[in-house]
């Protein structure tokens, strides 16, 4: 046990410990100001070790304190105690002495002679504050009114700062903040006990309540109401499950459960309406006429869309302009919703908060109102609309780009995919070869390193929930193949027109596998421009979708702005970064909830398609169970229970165990055949 200061080693007396003075005699108590059980006390202190203090309350209750966390020290006044009990009478004594002190104490005067919001010792505040002969008492209950008195003084570590009328203001505020957050606190428990005992009444205040339990189950931890609900309403992230069970039995017994797929929306800050003043904007622009000052007359050249059966926000189209020999002159007209949208303005900032639109199989949340997506900034067959014309010459030797225009453009037809391939078919010396130019520039990728995407897709039907169907359909056919490979080689070309011309942009970057494991690192949007590995595009800037993603509406902005003026429409790099990172940010977020809902539909049919079988392909081998195998027909990744003969890639059929889409969970196992 370490000595206090020069004291000698303890010896024990009436079953206590008492130190003594090096000399021999009995030193007089030391005492200590400090926080116990969160609040503030006061104690013997008995001895020291290596770390802490050994004290003693007036109550004979031992305890042990950081030395740093002691507030003040002080020795006892008066005679040579005889011991332990002895030095308790005069720990009792004191706090009735501190109690009495407490009152006379003028905090307000000491408060106006001391400046303001500067620390002060606290020997100095004493001497001001006290008569010349207190004892330590006295100190100790200024130190201790001193700290009651947040309204005044502010603890710090060299003493206490008298708080001048701005920060009080300012604590002030705080602490009507707490005691309001406080009360928040004690009627959500209350509103949840109603919530149980089925006495919910909705309305006024309980339901923003309600607004925030639903955060609460979408968001869990990441809610910004979990710190403020999660201890009162007896949340625990160490059993999440049994927090959620709860949240949704009380948005249950609210009458507010809308199922998993809204939860996940709002998980995902998913913007389901627009507020009435961008309504009220969008209905102004989708009146305005089409202007042609300014833009090539394209009107009469014949020009398609293709995209699929229920698309509605088309933005973009083709056009052959001639065909000889050595290749075809191509042009791409892409929607220029930027014509009418400037930074600065409330449609424009809408876009740039929402960052893109959102496709599920319940909706379409669109970027714009739907009066301009689906409207007026859309390429609908026989309107006039303004776009951004990109002429492409593909030849047998390669493809590239030849100029930008600014056009006035009117689409002759908006074709799916049926209507699409049967144009290839019909019009073989144009429209034919163009689909043969667009086989070769794909091939040309695949063998530079390009990564073809999965190419069966799967429509979810689930107007009827207890009949839900799925329909699965090729995504690779030749209307889809030219439709891809068009947007690829334009955005690649835009690519490498912002290297040439040094033009700010937000490219789409991918760098190839490292390590040797094969996996490649997630494509993202980044200023710098990199190559974009599993398109096998030296550069990469997306500008086909401006209706539909922010980053593609920027860039063209930025692309049509040089081409027409030769400037850039956005110079400040960090605006461009801080447009990058948000929008990586944002649209992950979208590619997990779109895949989410999509999933959850999906376990729902499988539960209704009770004693089939499936045919899967094992696509991980995992330890501990976590093998994942790939459902063909519903494509769904499923966890599975699978022998140790099987290795990845073996196909095979499976057997539904257990499905629970609440808990986005599917269990399978091989199929018992024979």
């Amino acid at each position: 046990m370490r000595q206090l200061g020069q004291w000698a080693a303890p010896v024990i007396h009436r079953g206590g410990v008492l130190p003594l003075y090096p000399t021999g005699k009995r030193m007089q108590p030391e005492f200590a100001l400090f926080y116990y059980k969160r609040r503030l006390s006061v104690g013997w202190i008995v001895s020291r070790e290596t770390a802490s203090l050994r004290l003693l309350l007036a109550d004979g209750t031992k305890i042990s304190r950081p030395g740093a966390q002691v507030l003040l020290r002080w020795r006892g006044s008066g005679g040579t105690p005889a011991g332990q009990e002895e030095a308790l009478a005069r720990l009792a004594a004191g706090e009735i002495a501190m109690a009495k002190a407490a009152p006379t104490l003028n905090l307000e005067e000491l408060h106006g002679g001391l400046p303001k919001d500067r620390e002060t010792a606290f020997t100095k505040l004493a001497a001001l504050a006290l008569p010349s002969q207190a004892d330590g008492w006295s100190r100790a209950a200024l130190h201790m009114a001193l700290l009651q008195a947040p309204r005044l003084f502010r603890h710090g570590k060299k003493g206490f700062a008298a708080l001048g009328p701005d920060t009080q203001q300012l604590q002030s505020q705080k602490r009507e903040a707490a005691a309001a957050q406080a009360d928040w606190q004690a009627r959500a428990a209350r509103w949840c006990e109603q919530l149980q005992q089925q006495r919910w009444q909705t309305g006024g205040e309980g339901d923003v309540f309600i607004k925030q339990l639903e955060s609460l189950l979408a968001l869990e931890r990441r809610s910004p109401h979990w710190k403020l609900l999660a201890a009162p309403l007896g949340l625990s992230p160490a059993r999440m499950d049994e927090a959620k069970e709860k949240l949704r039995g009380w948005l249950a017994a609210a009458g507010r459960w809308r199922g998993w797929p809204a939860l996940w929306l709002l998980a995902g800050e998913v913007e389901q309406a627009f507020d009435p003043a961008l309504e009220s904007q969008a209905t102004n622009l989708a009146t305005a006429p089409p202007r042609l000052r300014g833009r090539s007359d394209l009107r009469r050249l014949p020009a398609y869309t293709i995209d699929a059966q229920d698309t509605r926000d088309i933005d973009d189209a083709c056009a052959i302009l001639a065909a000889d020999d050595e290749g075809l002159t191509v042009a791409l007209h892409i929607a220029e919703p930027s014509a009418a949208l400037a930074p600065g303005q409330e449609l424009f900032e809408e876009a740039a908060r929402r960052m893109s639109s959102v496709y599920t199989s319940d909706a379409v949340y669109p970027m714009f109102p739907p009066l301009l997506s689906q409207g007026r900034f859309s390429l609908l067959a026989g309107e006039e609309r303004e776009a951004l014309t990109f002429t492409l010459r593909l030849e047998e030797a390669g493809a590239r780009l030849v100029k930008i225009d600014r056009s006035m453009v009117r689409v002759t037809e908006n074709l799916n995919y049926a209507g699409a391939e049967a144009l290839l078919a019909h019009e073989g010396p144009t429209w034919g070869r163009l689909r043969d130019y667009c086989e070769k520039l794909r091939a040309e990728r695949v063998t530079a390193g390009a990564v073809l995407g999965h190419r069966v897709g799967v429509s979810i039907d689930h107007s009827d929930p207890e009949r839900i169907k799925l329909v699965r359909y090729d995504r690779s056919g030749p209307a889809q193949r030219l439709v891809e490979e068009l947007a690829i080689l334009l955005n690649r070309e835009v690519g490498l027109y912002c290297r040439k011309h040094r033009l700010p942009a937000i490219y789409r970057v991918q760098p190839r596998p490292t390590g040797g494991s094969g996996a490649r690192p997630q494509p993202r949007f980044d200023v710098k421009g990199a190559p974009h590995a599993g398109l096998a595009c030296e550069r990469y800037v997306q500008v086909t979708s401006p209706i539909r993603r922010f980053t593609d509406l920027v860039m063209q902005q930025q692309i049509g702005g040089h081409a027409a003026q030769g400037r850039a429409t956005h110079r400040g790099r960090n605006l461009m970064m801080e447009w990058a990172a948000r929008a990586d940010k944002r649209l992950a977020a979208y590619a997990e909830l779109e895949r989410r809902i999509e999933s959850y539909w999906k376990r729902r049919w499988l539960i209704q398609q009770s004693g089939r079988n499936y045919q899967g392909t094992l696509r991980r081998r995992g330890s501990g169970g976590q093998d994942k195998v790939w459902l063909e027909e519903p494509q769904l990744l499923a966890d599975a229970r699978i022998s140790a003969g099987m290795k990845q890639g073996d196909a095979f059929l499976c057997r539904v165990l257990e499905v629970d889409a609440d808990r986005e969970r599917v269990l399978v196992e091989p199929a018992k055949t024979g």
